[in-house]
């Protein structure tokens, strides 16, 4: 059996075709999709598709037997009665949430206080609710869906938004018991509920690519990626991409304060501590240190991200410098923002900062992990993501923060992909299996 999964990433879009559940071509481009206005955080939706179709056609999508998708999650897309995109998605990036609106409070605060959910910018209804008390809400919409279901309604023609619950959750005011949004937070904020898709706890086809391909509902790019990379090896993940996040497969329903618990797949759930500026963290040094060379007129090195990993390998250390990567504040506390401490005039060079952003970078998922409850217990971790498999710094950072756990690089480079197209396969082939 051929699964192609296919990944709408915020820094990339990839694909793999499976055959019989081995990576037999992968495909992987640029997402050039992305715009961004002040605090609006907006990709192409059409330019996206585009990259999308692209990767399908590279794969020889008409053979395939089914079509997974995954992909970024929180963000949003406003459609159409003919499911087409009413101008650009909203991605998980945006800051419009954290926008001033009543009573001192920014949308996002406005609304977790008004209906007890914990909300943070960036997540889609919070867009929405920002967009119908803004009339931002453009006039041809009549529904939301995220990002990479978007891109499945349109691979497969449908007009009718179908959303899976590890995509649902992450657009918040999620109801656990219900599996489905609490209609009652959308009473209480005024929200009208004629924009929410349809959502479903198992995954299902959308339609037909080319008029014979099944197209499945995108599964969320956290689970996907803990499916891809932790299936029979381990319980936790750690990913270090544009964002990155530690997640925590549980058998049961758990809430801790400071993580998200997101539903899974077969019955399950996973603890997640999602950090928001992750592994896009040490771009902020990297595009200081190519400010400065443009400035003097020095060419920039394609490899300027490898020199820096180099220098702070070189280093060995911080040396006493501390960084705090949390440069778009956090999920809890989005007023947050970054600092750097303990510099001297003996240890500034570019090879300790270096290595304090990337330990930063680590040091905030090894925080969310203490708060785990399986934290003492757990032993296997498996690592993933570009910016860990291309960083020998990263790597040395985390085996420097979790001293007492093996860990597992995971060995397909698309997880996320790889993930969906794994389980888009096992329900294939055992459709009352799950």
């Amino acid at each position: 059996m051929k699964v192609i999964g296919l990944d709408t990433g915020t820094t990339t879009i990839s694909g793999v075709l499976l055959d019989d559940g081995v990576v037999i071509d992968t495909c992987t481009l640029p997402n050039d999709a992305k715009t961004y206005t002040g605090a609006y955080a907006l990709q192409d939706a059409e330019r996206l598709l585009s990259l999308c179709r692209d990767i399908l056609q590279r794969l020889h999508a008409g053979t395939a037997d089914a079509i997974a998708l995954t992909g970024q999650m929180h963000g949003i897309v406003y459609v159409d009665d003919a499911g087409k995109a009413c101008g650009d998605a909203v991605s998980w990036q945006d800051e419009r949430g954290s926008l001033l609106w009543r009573d001192g409070l920014s949308f996002s605060a406005y609304m977790s206080r008004r209906t007890g959910y914990h909300l943070a910018t960036g997540y889609g209804l919070v867009t929405l609710y920002h967009d119908l008390q803004t009339g931002m809400v453009p006039d041809r919409a009549v529904k939301i869906t995220t990002i990479p279901d978007y891109v499945a309604m349109r691979l497969a023609d449908s007009r009718s938004p179908l959303v899976h619950i590890t995509m649902a959750q992450s657009m918040g005011l999620y109801r656990e018991e219900t599996k489905d949004f609490d209609r009652e937070a959308f009473r209480i904020l005024g929200i009208d509920e004629k924009y929410l898709p349809e959502v479903c706890d198992e995954i299902r086809t959308v339609g037909l690519y080319c008029g014979k391909v099944p197209v499945y509902c995108a599964l969320g790019d956290n689970q996907a990626s803990v499916y891809g990379a932790c299936a029979g090896v381990s319980e936790a993940l750690l990913n270090i991409g544009t964002g990155s996040q530690i997640s925590l497969i549980c058998d049961a329903y758990v809430k801790v304060p400071g993580l998200d618990t997101r539903p899974y797949v077969d019955g399950k759930y996973i603890l997640s501590g999602s950090s928001l500026c992750g592994g896009s963290a040490y771009d902020v040094l990297a595009s200081l240190v190519q400010d400065i060379l443009q400035r003097y007129d020095c060419p920039v090195p394609e490899q300027l991200m490898r020199d820096l990993d180099a220098a702070a390998l070189e280093a060995g250390s911080a040396a006493g410098i501390t960084v705090d990567t949390r440069f778009r504040g956090s999920r809890a506390e989005p007023e947050l923002t970054g600092m750097i401490t303990g510099i001297n005039t003996e240890n500034l060079t570019p090879g300790t900062l270096a290595y304090g952003f990337a330990e930063g970078v680590v040091r905030e998922l090894h925080d969310f992990w203490q708060l785990m409850p399986a934290a003492g217990t757990v032993r296997d971790l498996s690592v993933s993501g570009n910016a860990v498999r291309s960083s020998e710094l990263y790597r040395k950072c985390i085996r420097t923060w979790f001293p007492d756990m093996n860990i597992h690089v995971a060995e397909q480079k698309e997880e996320a992909a790889y993930g969906a197209a794994r389980y888009a396969g096992k329900i294939r082939q055992d459709p009352d299996g799950r």
